[in-house]
């Protein structure tokens, strides 16, 4: 387990932008037949097969809230995020394990953390409420998610000292008006 040291390991993670014009082909060449090398089993083996290729980009989401940028193209690390999300929204149950068993400053927990927020938008897209479960959550969130939205529009406003509130206020500010 790693864990993340404030300065010169926190602040790169929350300023990426995605990769490359000229490594966005590499990153996406074959993807969806990679994703199935890394995805053919249950929620806890797909973990396994894939937090490898997460913990080299440090987390799975490869585009700060805080950032804007006028194109993005997505690393494979990302494409492989939403595509565990997409499968295995259903077992979020899991990754809320993975949390409870890793400290926030670990690459495992901001990992769980940007798997649950996928998983958000996998409910949301399915036309279902998220479980209250994931917004009651009193952890402790990743010092990489404090500094990414520290200042956000409609993140600054609401509370967010936890991973439940946190989730909620994704939720508030990217599906609700």
């Amino acid at each position: 387990m790693k864990l993340l040291s404030r300065n010169s390991e926190i602040n790169p993670l929350t300023r990426q932008a995605g990769v490359r014009y000229s490594q966005s082909k590499h990153h996406l060449e074959n993807a969806n037949k990679r994703v199935q090398e890394y995805l053919n089993g249950s929620v806890e083996e797909d973990w396994q097969h894939s937090f490898p290729i997460w913990q080299q980009l440090g987390r799975i989401k490869d585009l700060s809230k805080s950032l804007r940028v006028p194109k993005y193209f997505p690393s494979f690390a990302c494409f492989l995020g939403q595509a565990f999300a997409q499968k295995h929204w259903q077992s979020y149950s899991y990754i809320v394990q993975i949390l409870y068993q890793n400290p926030p400053d670990s690459t495992e927990a901001l990992c769980a953390y940007d798997l649950l927020e996928l998983m958000i938008d996998e409910f949301w897209s399915n036309d279902l409420s998220v479980p209250e479960e994931l917004f009651a959550m009193s952890l402790p969130i990743s010092p990489v998610i404090q500094e990414e939205i520290c200042g956000l529009t409609g993140y600054s406003e609401l509370a967010q000292e936890t991973v439940g509130e946190c989730l909620r206020c994704y939720y508030q500010v990217e599906y609700t008006d």
